[in-house]
């Protein structure tokens, strides 16, 4: 059976994948060669071969094959920041600031202009009442009919 028809089958890729994430964490040592990988994918029953290493998807972490079958992995790629989006699409900011404000005269019914916006209250929080069925209740029954 030749890599090409390998290559889609689960046995190699969770090979490969588990692999890849040991070299990657830590657990396998970094410095392997040639015989030694064949061997470690040989005891999964995938049988390879030197050449197997330089195609899809071993190419995607062997870098080069090194003097005396030495394998040379390619560093792993660290994980970037995101890019800042562009200042067209970053989202508005909660309250514009007080330039960007509409004069009184242009404020939105209901919204007392800015100088005599009521000042935060200060103090602890009201308690709820203990019993809010019956508060409904009340509410219910002072209700015009």
């Amino acid at each position: 059976m030749f890599l090409f028809e390998l290559d889609r089958t689960p046995k190699l890729i969770a090979a490969f994948d588990q692999f890849k994430t040991d070299l990657e964490n830590g657990e396998l040592d970094p410095y392997w060669t040639v015989t030694k990988v064949l061997r470690y994918f040989q005891d999964y029953d995938i049988i390879l071969n030197k050449q197997d290493l330089r195609k899809p998807p071993f190419n995607t972490i062997i870098s080069d094959i090194g003097p005396g079958n030495k394998i040379i992995f390619k560093e792993p790629e660290t994980a970037e920041a995101p890019p800042e989006p562009p200042p067209e699409m970053a989202p508005p900011p909660a309250m514009p600031p007080p330039e960007m404000m509409p004069p009184p005269e242009m404020a939105p019914p209901g919204m007392p202009p800015p100088e005599m916006a009521p000042p935060p209250v200060a103090g602890p929080p009201t308690t709820p009442p203990e019993d809010i069925v019956a508060q409904m209740a009340r509410n219910a029954a002072n209700l015009p009919k």
